[in-house]
């Protein structure tokens, strides 16, 4: 009988450690983060909220605008703007929220930075970042965010500016397939359906502006 009992115990014991190992080897240890804040964090804010987000980065800006003014410096401006708008672009597109603060954001830096430069960084930093298995499905779902914000801010200049249209390319060639792990981030914290690869949307576009 205590043989018996052993050898049960160490039975037990193997499967305990069996799962222990398959558990711990499912998971998977993601790079920080790049971005100041994800989506799911973002999309229940209103305007004023977001823009107590964004007003610090803007007057960043400023600042360093006046001390250059002052004492001749380079120009660190582009990246503070830059975080500036990453802020609005993160945030879900579902009312004219992100709209809004593009355009705020635009109106108060246009004499400081361009804006399809900027935004030319931002969608290559973002389609980068969305194809990074090393990122986590959350940050993936937030650069997804992004492109499409891009995406509905520049498409309708792609007629008037090239610089638009060479924006959607980046996006287009980057060959984006958004995996299940990201589309589920998106549901569960602001219950997305499934949409299109960024750079299928982009491309679709392209070929319209191309047949007109």
């Amino acid at each position: 009988m205590a043989l018996c009992s052993i050898i049960r115990h160490l039975l037990l014991s193997a499967i305990a450690l069996s799962l222990l190992h398959c558990t711990h080897t499912g998971d998977k240890e993601y790079l920080p983060a790049n971005l100041s804040y994800f989506f799911s964090e973002l999309h229940v804010k209103g305007y004023e909220g977001m823009m107590e987000l964004i007003d610090p980065w803007l007057e960043k800006a400023r600042k360093i605008r006046e001390e250059e003014f002052s004492i001749g410096s380079s120009s660190e401006m582009a990246p503070t703007i830059r975080q500036a708008y990453i802020i609005a672009l993160s945030r879900a597109h579902h009312d004219s929220v992100v709209d809004k603060l593009v355009k705020n954001i635009r109106s108060r830096t246009s004499t400081k930075t361009d804006f399809f430069p900027m935004i030319s960084v931002i969608a290559r930093q973002s389609s980068a970042g969305l194809k990074n298995p090393d990122r986590s499905p959350l940050e993936r779902a937030t650069y997804f965010y992004i492109l499409e914000n891009i995406i509905t801010s520049v498409s309708t200049y792609v007629v008037s500016d090239k610089r638009a249209v060479e924006i959607l390319q980046i996006i287009a060639n980057a060959d984006i397939e958004v995996p299940d792990s990201v589309h589920n981030e998106r549901y569960i914290h602001a219950l997305e359906p499934r949409s299109l690869s960024p750079s299928k949307v982009a491309e679709n576009i392209l070929k319209k502006t191309i047949s007109k």
